[in-house]
């Protein structure tokens, strides 16, 4: 039986973590971290809060202050063991129910090894990139935003740079697939306490169905492994493909999370 609640304040933590490291500001808030950074940008929001114990009201509304003054909407992702007062504190604020994610878990093996259940087709090259080629985090970051983005949408040039940020890391290992030289997919592992959070995994429309997402998602399990990580997270969207390939895997679902959002007159959604 898995202690849902410490494996939620592990995985909130790491949240939290990443926005610190990555962000250009950020601000304490409820025992988590709400960060900012220009409008329109994956990270503007809070994580991790509401964990530690009651939370003051005044709080929230500071942080809605805060994000009002850069015209930014405030998000806040929860997950089921935050304390009943930050509900209340939201509430308070005018928050809504945005939509919903799932947190799946999946415990490794001492050094175990995973193969993927369809290996892709031998013309593909899978490989680890190497945290200190700007340009190569670079080609790869902008296939992952390509892939996060609604068809059609420009990709920011904010999103490429902060995506880059997250590979260069020494906690993170980031994997990519080549088709004769040019990327085509990929994705990423970060390492935090006994967990290895994976994410940000996309393949190119015209390589999918091909055992790419899979080899990719063995690829990070076995990097995970490596490092002696006890236990692997990934998020979904409920009944996503991204759900249905990892529960392939051992995966389960652990708890949802709830991202909520204040409109604001003038701000610009995250």
């Amino acid at each position: 039986m898995h202690d849902y609640a410490a494996i939620a304040r592990l995985e909130e933590g790491h949240c939290a973590a990443t926005l610190r490291e990555i962000g250009r500001e950020t601000m304490d808030v409820a025992g988590g971290v709400a960060c900012r950074d220009v409008p329109g940008v994956w990270v503007n929001r809070a994580e991790g809060i509401g964990l530690s114990g009651p939370v003051d009201g005044g709080e929230i509304a500071r942080m809605v202050a805060w994000y009002d003054e850069a015209g930014i909407e405030p998000r806040v992702k929860i997950c089921p063991y935050v304390h009943a007062t930050l509900l209340s504190a939201l509430g308070e604020q005018g928050f809504i129910v945005k939509w919903y994610e799932q947190l799946l878990i999946r415990v490794m093996g001492a050094r175990e090894r995973i193969d993927p259940p369809r290996e892709m087709p031998g013309e593909f090259e899978l490989r680890q990139v190497d945290r200190t080629d700007a340009a190569a985090c670079r080609e790869l970051s902008v296939v992952i935003n390509r892939g996060f983005a609604p068809p059609g949408a420009m990709v920011s040039e904010a999103n490429i740079e902060l995506t880059v940020r997250c590979m260069m890391r020494e906690r993170a290992d980031t994997f990519a697939v080549y088709d004769k030289g040019v990327c085509v997919g990929g994705g990423g592992m970060e390492a935090f306490g006994e967990i290895g959070c994976l994410y940000g995994a996309v393949v190119e429309e015209g390589y999918r169905r091909r055992g790419i997402q899979q080899s990719l998602l063995a690829a990070r399990l076995n990097a995970a492994a490596a490092r002696g990580l006890r236990m692997a997270t990934i998020g979904s969207a409920p009944g996503h493909d991204t759900e249905r390939n990892v529960l392939r895997f051992g995966f389960e679902v652990a708890y949802s999370k709830t991202v909520m959002g204040r409109a604001t007159k003038s701000a610009a959604a995250s």
